[in-house]
């Protein structure tokens, strides 16, 4: 209650949920970003650690836009658009990788 009365949002708001949702994609492209340096400098095969941090940044961020996607209550189903947009920038990213590797 003591919240509601300083920002004038509850818990549940569409416009918090909106504002974190674009907070979780900002981290989600940050936390990209030093992976991608790596992969692109490095000549050798992707190790199990670069691995598994590419796919935790994508599951946790699913996570968290789903959650966060139920709560903005929109008129529409939007976890399947999430789920294409993590789908496209990988896709984007491994193309990108492949093409600078190519002498």
């Amino acid at each position: 209650m003591g919240i509601y009365l300083l920002t004038g949002y509850d818990y549940n708001s569409t416009v918090v949920s909106g504002h974190l949702f674009l907070f979780a994609t900002l981290f989600y492209f940050i936390f990209l970003l030093p992976i991608l340096s790596i992969l692109q400098v490095e000549t050798k095969k992707m190790s199990k650690v670069l691995i598994f941090a590419v796919i935790t940044n994508n599951f946790v961020y699913l996570l968290l836009g789903i959650l966060l996607l139920q709560h903005m209550e929109l008129p529409f189903k939007s976890e399947g658009l999430l789920s294409l947009f993590i789908a496209i920038v990988n896709l984007v990213l491994v193309i990108w990788l492949w093409k600078s590797k190519k002498p």
